[in-house]
């Protein structure tokens, strides 16, 4: 049996050329960085399909890729908002202290 490899940025993959479904998949800590990459430059071909065979039997890289796409959505919704005002963030900073002194509290 012949074996391909294929290189995707700092990992080697090992595939059997007849058998894609015996494709020798990343692991999670390269499919992470690839799924966080793919939201800054488009991913080659390989990488693309290394990524998305993990993807497809890891549910928790996908749902980290959910993850990924929500914070990214919600970067991009917040962009355009301007800073809060001192009053604002004085008002939040007490809320938030506030609620940390109830939960040590109940502790």
């Amino acid at each position: 049996m012949r074996l391909a490899r294929l290189r995707v940025k700092g990992s080697t993959f090992v595939s059997q050329q007849k058998h894609w479904r015996n494709f020798s998949a990343l692991g999670c800590e390269d499919a992470a960085r690839l799924a966080s990459e793919s939201h800054d430059r488009r991913l080659t071909l390989v990488e693309r399909l290394a990524l998305r065979l993990h993807l497809a039997a890891c549910a928790a890289c996908r749902r980290m890729r959910s993850q990924l796409a929500a914070v990214e959505k919600a970067a991009r919704r917040l962009a355009g908002k301007s800073p809060l005002t001192s009053e604002e963030s004085a008002a939040a900073r007490d809320r938030i202290a506030a609620g940390l002194r109830n939960r040590l509290g109940d502790q």
